[in-house]
């Protein structure tokens, strides 16, 4: 059985079928969004149409670990006793980041690494303690190693 079709709308200039019609009302093309009474569209708010908001997505571990690492590297490189970071015996201490290798800073999953160029004067467990604690609130419950890699 066909759907009967209404004859053509002046208005409209073509003819639709009755089962396609939307229900005539107010809301009709005010922009009532589905879900508050209204036949869809965007709504209307006295402060301007209301805006969709975005899932976030998520951050980039990758960008993540070189925010931190540098982040790091600037608060090591501010111990007064630090002259430099020092990429460790055979370059292992660093960062692979994209494009960047920042030697001197280890981001591990269970541990942090950091070797320095140390200023002569102060006794070399001092200065590493004090590089440690400077860094111990960026990495959590890391531990956090520091080699002495040179002296100045």
């Amino acid at each position: 059985m066909r759907t009967p079709r209404k004859p053509e709308d002046p208005a409209r200039g073509a003819t639709t079928a009755t089962a396609a019609t939307p229900a005539p009302g107010p809301a009709r093309g005010t922009g009532a969004t589905e879900g508050t009474g209204g036949t869809g569209g965007t709504t209307e708010t006295p402060r301007g149409p209301r805006e969709t908001v975005a899932a976030r997505e998520p951050e980039d571990p990758t960008r993540e670990a070189a925010g931190l690492a540098h982040r790091i590297a600037d608060v090591v490189l501010r111990c007064p006793d630090v002259v430099d970071l020092s990429g460790g015996p055979f370059g292992t201490v660093a960062t692979y980041l994209p494009g960047e290798r920042l030697p001197g800073i280890a981001l591990r999953e269970n541990e942090v690494e950091v070797s320095v160029v140390a200023r002569l004067g102060r006794p070399l467990p001092e200065i590493a303690d004090e590089v440690r604690t400077a860094i111990a609130p960026m990495v959590g419950d890391r531990p956090v190693n520091v080699h002495i890699g040179g002296l100045r």
